[in-house]
């Protein structure tokens, strides 16, 4: 009787001890980068042009493109001191905030661009200039790959610089883009602060569970022209109606339609990662726990 009694407390620790466990446990997430996005867009589309748009401070990444899946790989940098070297090269280099003069030269020089990475500067003018300038440069069919497009915090949203991180209102930029162009053939990867995708003028656009929700986008830009300059109310709004505003799609959506395109070692991560592989670790686990514990009771 006695030794049935001291199973069966121990019995309840080990329940308590992993309901305290599981509910503070929060299974990794999947992520993806950018510069994977960029890499999975190639692959399946067989892009053969890059160009990164970005700042000394925004980008980062040009040294994980992979030169071999290109022909051609450029990078236009602004806000970039003649001092600055990160041991690669910058095609279009400029001082300060202004592009125009590039715009200009790699008009004249008709400049076409299979896939674009922009990450700009992250005020709203600078954000919004240089996805009209990228997707002006696209082939028919070619993509933009748009960073910062959800800020997981409203202290990140800043309109105006600060230390730390900083993804500043480049997502106002990139909503007011699609909505001012009327553009559909677009879906958000819910990963690195927020991904966008715009294609332009592909013959096979985007399923239709993705394209345009007209009325409610409509109703929308009436709401965020009415905010005049309240960026916590722009905030707000999109974050609320992120889901249709963005086309917005899971990691995990997004590797069911590129996941061929992810290399080996990431893609093992990923699904090593994967809330599912928790969950099954944790009925594992639980499983053991309760095989000890009769061993124990013997």
């Amino acid at each position: 009787m006695g030794q049935n009694l001291i199973a069966k407390e121990r019995h309840c620790l080990v329940r308590e001890q992993f309901k305290a466990i599981t509910k503070n446990l929060k299974p990794t997430n999947l992520t993806l980068k950018k510069y994977e996005i960029v890499h999975a867009l190639a692959k399946k589309y067989n892009y053969q042009s890059y160009l990164e748009i970005c700042t000394p401070t925004t980008g980062n990444y040009f040294c994980k493109i992979d030169q071999s899946k290109f022909k051609k790989t450029l990078r236009l940098m602004y806000n970039c001191s003649a001092e600055f070297d990160d041991g690669l090269p910058i095609d279009y280099r400029l001082s300060g905030l202004d592009i125009s003069s590039i715009i200009k030269a790699t008009t004249e020089n008709k400049l076409s661009i299979d896939v674009c990475l922009v990450d700009s500067w992250h005020t709203y003018d600078n954000s919004f200039r240089d996805l009209r300038y990228a997707y002006d440069l696209l082939t028919d069919g070619g993509a933009l790959v748009v960073h910062d497009c959800l800020p997981t915090s409203l202290e990140f949203a800043s309109p105006n610089f600060k230390l730390g991180p900083w993804t500043g209102v480049s997502y106002k930029a990139y909503v007011d883009f699609l909505l001012a162009n009327k553009l559909s053939d677009y879906f958000t990867v819910d990963t690195d602060y927020g991904c966008g995708i715009i294609y332009k003028e592909r013959l096979q656009p985007f399923a239709d569970e993705h394209k345009q929700h007209s009325a409610l986008k409509i109703q929308i830009c009436e709401q965020l022209a009415k905010t005049n300059g309240d960026y916590d109310r722009v905030y707000q709004i999109i974050t609320e109606n992120r889901a249709q505003l963005l086309n917005l799609i899971s990691v995990n959506q997004f590797l069911k339609e590129f996941g061929d395109t992810v290399e080996l070692p990431r893609k093992v991560f990923l699904w090593l990662s994967s809330p599912a592989i928790a969950r099954l670790n944790l009925i594992r686990w639980r499983r053991r726990s309760q095989f000890d514990n009769k061993q124990r009771a013997r």
